[in-house]
C-alpha cells in the first residue's frame, strides 16, 4: 500500500508542443497544476421553468495552469531555469574539473520551449497512483525567496494545453543525495560598482556584499499571452503561449537591509541606476576550490522605495523594492548555476 507523501512530480522536455513526452527529470516538489473547465449557460427560456436547463449547459474553454514550487538544490536545477529563461549553455568551468557552469538568459523567439508535466497522485488506501499529465506546459514565472535562516526556495509559474488521464505512470527515478542552498551561504551585491556579465566559466560580478540584509527576493515574468484559443481546438490552445516584450514589470524583486545609511535612500530619491547581484554558494567542495553556485544578476536596476521609519525601539529596517530594466548590457538579467550536472 502507498502512502500520501508518495505523490510525484516528474517533467520532460516536448519535440512538438502538446504532444507526450515521457517524463524522465523527477522533482522533489510541491506542484498545483490543474485544469479548469469553464462553461456557458445558455438562455432557452421556457414557460413554468424557474431554473436554468441542464441541456443549455456547454464547455467554452479548457485552462491549465499552476506552480512548482522546490527547495533550491545543488543538482539538477538547471532544467527549471532552462524551462523559465529559454536559452542555455553548459560549459566545463576548466579541462577535467567535472562541474560545469549553465548560463541561462532569456529567449528572444516568440515561443519557448514546452514540456509534458506529470503529477503521481496516490490513493487513499490503495496501491494505485494516479498519473493527471499536463501536454504543452510553458514556464511563465520563476520566483526565488531568501529569507534569514531558511533555506532558499524557487516557485516556478506554469500554464499547460492539456490535461489527460490517459498516460501511463512514470515511475520516479532520483539523482544521487544533493546538499540545499540556504541563506546562511548567500550574498547580495546591490551598487553602482561596474557590472561584469557572467562568462561561459565564470559568474557575474559587481562591489562588495552588503553586510546587513535581513532577506531578498526575484521575480521574473515571461509575460506569456493569454491567447490562442482559436476555433476547432475543442477548447483547447491552438498553438504555445508567446512570450511578452517591452515590459517593465519582467524583473524585479526586493530587499530587506538594517538601515546604516543613506546610501539606497539617496539612489531612491535620484533614481539612480544601480546593479543587482544575488548568489548562494554550496556548503561542500565538488572540486578542488570550487563549489556549487545559483546566482541571478541584473545589470540594470531602479529602486522603487522605500525610507526609513522609526520601529519603536527596535532595530529599523528598510525594505526596498526595485525594477529590472534592459540597459547597455546585452542581457537584461543571467542566471549562473554551477554543479556537477553534465548536461541541462
Amino acid at each position: 500500500m502507498s502512502i500520501q507523501s508518495d505523490y510525484t512530480v516528474g517533467l520532460a522536455k516536448e519535440t512538438t508542443y502538446g504532444t507526450y513526452a515521457v517524463p524522465t527529470r523527477f522533482l522533489e516538489a510541491d506542484a498545483t497544476l490543474k485544469e479548469a473547465v469553464e462553461t456557458a449557460q445558455g438562455t432557452g427560456m421556457r414557460p413554468g421553468k424557474r431554473v436554468a436547463r441542464a441541456s443549455r449547459r456547454a464547455i467554452v474553454k479548457r485552462v491549465s495552469e499552476g506552480e512548482i514550487t522546490l527547495d533550491a538544490t545543488t543538482r539538477g536545477l538547471g532544467y527549471i531555469l532552462e524551462a523559465f529563461f529559454g536559452t542555455s549553455t553548459s560549459t566545463e568551468t576548466s579541462v577535467g574539473s567535472g562541474v560545469y557552469q549553465q548560463v541561462h538568459t532569456l529567449s528572444k523567439h516568440d515561443f519557448g520551449p514546452s514540456y509534458t508535466v506529470q503529477q503521481g497522485i496516490p490513493r487513499l488506501g490503495s496501491m494505485t497512483t494516479d498519473a493527471y499529465t499536463y501536454l504543452g506546459a510553458q514556464c511563465g514565472s520563476l520566483s526565488l525567496e531568501a529569507a534569514a535562516d531558511a533555506i532558499v526556495t524557487l516557485t516556478s509559474g506554469w500554464v499547460a494545453r492539456e490535461l489527460t488521464l490517459e498516460e501511463t505512470y512514470a515511475a520516479p527515478s532520483y539523482p544521487d543525495e544533493f546538499d540545499l542552498f540556504t541563506f546562511v551561504a548567500g550574498g547580495i551585491y546591490v551598487g553602482g560598482t561596474a557590472f561584469t556579465a557572467p562568462t561561459a566559466t565564470a559568474p557575474a560580478s559587481a562591489g562588495t556584499a552588503l553586510a546587513t540584509v535581513r532577506s531578498a527576493s526575484v521575480a521574473l515574468d515571461n509575460g506569456l499571452d493569454d491567447n490562442g484559443w482559436n476555433l476547432g481546438n475543442g477548447g483547447r490552445r491552438s498553438r504555445p503561449a508567446a512570450y511578452g516584450g517591452g515590459r517593465d514589470d519582467a524583473v524585479s524583486g526586493s530587499f530587506e537591509v538594517e538601515y546604516t545609511g543613506r546610501d539606497f535612500v539617496d539612489a531612491y530619491r535620484d533614481q539612480a541606476e544601480l546593479s543587482m547581484i544575488l548568489e548562494f554558494q554550496g556548503p561542500a567542495e565538488i572540486a578542488t576550490g570550487e563549489y556549487p553556485l545559483l546566482q541571478i544578476s541584473v545589470p540594470t536596476i531602479y529602486l522603487d522605495g522605500d525610507l526609513p521609519t522609526g520601529n519603536g525601539g527596535d532595530v529599523i529596517t528598510v525594505s526596498h523594492d526595485w525594477t529590472g530594466l534592459q540597459g547597455s548590457d546585452p542581457e537584461p538579467v543571467y542566471a549562473v548555476y554551477r554543479s556537477l550536472d553534465t548536461a541541462l
